[in-house]
């Protein structure tokens, strides 16, 4: 687990053992503001945002720089990569770093690595180009 996942994962449950000792009447909002690290003001106000929130609110429409586009013409024209983690083994969280066509939506090159980064982007370009070459004339420029 990565360190920003650890640490968000560790104040969620700290704000949930808040909360609850708030909700059983076992902490009052001044010792639960102060287990979190926060002014009870604030306790207050998360207390009000969480009833407020209740059930998952629909996410807003999205803008016009969002609309769908129509796929590259030709296969090679356009590649697209993608790097998701998940715990794809139990207990073990990997991105996986995908390269594909644009037109064809053909994988062009599969891998999992710990980290999502540059050497990763630029292995799939490599293996992209490898595999079925590059279209165009003259040299390859990044």
């Amino acid at each position: 687990m990565r360190r920003t996942e650890l640490l968000q994962e560790i104040r969620i449950m700290r704000l949930s053992e808040a909360f609850d000792g708030w909700q059983e009447r076992r902490l009052s909002q001044t010792e639960a503001a102060r287990l979190l690290g926060v002014h009870e003001r604030t306790f207050r106000r998360y207390i009000d945002r969480y009833h407020d929130e209740g059930l998952v609110k629909k996410a807003p429409g999205r803008g016009k720089h969002r609309k769908r586009r129509e796929p590259s013409p030709l296969p090679g024209m356009l590649i697209h990569q993608d790097g998701s983690i998940r715990e794809w083994v139990p207990g073990q969280r990997w991105d996986l770093i995908v390269t594909m066509d644009d037109a064809t939506n053909e994988h062009y090159s599969m891998f999992f690595v710990d980290e999502e980064g540059t050497a990763s982007s630029f292995r799939g370009v490599a293996e992209t180009i490898a595999a079925n070459g590059r279209s165009g004339h003259g040299p390859v420029r990044c």
